[in-house]
């Protein structure tokens, strides 16, 4: 019985510390209550009938209160010192978020600061590419430059075969027209 007692008022830890404590309070002054007019309404019930097992059941229930209250008065002082623990935290992250915001600030002023000559120096400053008809140009002299190689010399070597031996026949046409 006081397992059962003790489970259905237990503290639900998924909640806000906000709505943990406030059940905390209100069960410890439900407990406070209930308990200080149960107590008195058995002793004087027991008193005047004198039994033995309500005596104990009396004892049993007494113990259950007493144990609930040591249980919400435990859970109400760990709530303390985590909102503690919280409020210590959210004071630091205040001081780290006045940094950022000074960093901002200045990184701001920074860019205010910035004159648009100074964006057109870096532009200038910058190297221009080339166009694509340069690009062609560039590639066109480098093979002009290169040596030839054995390939590109047989294969105009043998172009030059070629041109000469059209010559020739055009050459015996005309003889052979006239």
């Amino acid at each position: 019985m006081a397992d059962k007692y003790a489970e259905e008022h237990k503290v639900n830890t998924n909640l806000p510390l906000q709505c943990q404590v406030q059940q905390v309070v209100a069960r410890l002054s439900r407990l406070k209550h209930d308990g200080f007019k149960s107590t008195i309404a058995l002793n004087v019930w027991i008193e005047k009938r004198n039994l033995p097992e309500i005596k104990q059941e009396t004892f049993e229930l007494q113990q259950t209160i007493q144990t609930e209250l040591n249980y919400a008065i435990h859970h109400l002082n760990t709530l303390k010192s985590e909102i503690t623990t919280l409020q210590t935290q959210l004071r630091e992250e205040k001081g780290k978020n006045k940094k950022l915001n000074e960093q901002i600030s200045a990184l701001h002023k920074q860019v205010a600061d910035l004159s648009f000559e100074d964006i057109d120096y870096i532009v200038s400053e910058q190297p221009k590419q080339p166009t694509k008809e340069q690009n062609e140009h560039v590639q066109i002299d480098r093979r002009l430059k290169e040596p030839e190689s054995k390939e590109r010399s047989s294969c105009t070597s043998q172009i030059d075969q070629n041109e000469n031996l059209q010559d020739c026949q055009e050459i015996q046409m005309k003889d052979t027209s006239t």
